[in-house]
């Protein structure tokens, strides 16, 4: 008879043990899924910055799309054909005579001079790999 109130006792304790195992992988489950929300409400804002991102480029293209078509066509904001593209004059501080009456100077490229091939050997400073 003694060893019924034992048996009972130690069904108890192990059905206390499996419910505490399964209380660690119900928090365990639980942590994973609020990780994988959390990535998920980061995800989405990554693709609402990407929409927005890319409706603004189309907004603009359609833009730049329109000022083309206004300057293709002679609209407003076009060249004139006949306009002086030259930037306007500059009076420089401390110069005697105003810059549109100077003379542009002239400007030349320098020249360059390249040294004379030497008999010395050539080094190769990249070796085959």
């Amino acid at each position: 008879m003694r060893t019924l109130p034992i048996a009972i006792a130690c069904l108890g304790l192990l059905t206390l043990g499996c419910r505490a195992a399964m209380n660690n992988n119900i928090v365990l489950l639980e942590r994973d899924l609020r990780l994988q929300e959390d990535e998920i409400y980061h995800l989405q804002a990554c693709l609402e910055d990407a929409q927005a991102a890319r409706e603004a480029t189309i907004r603009e293209n359609e833009v730049l799309k329109q000022e083309l078509a206004e300057t293709s066509r002679g609209g407003p904001g076009s060249a004139m054909p006949d306009a002086d593209l030259r930037p306007p004059a500059v009076d420089l501080p401390g110069s005697r005579t105003p810059s549109r009456s100077r003379d542009v100077p002239d400007l030349q490229p320098p020249t360059i001079e390249l040294p004379e091939p030497s008999d010395a050997p050539q080094v190769d400073l990249m070796p085959d790999d």
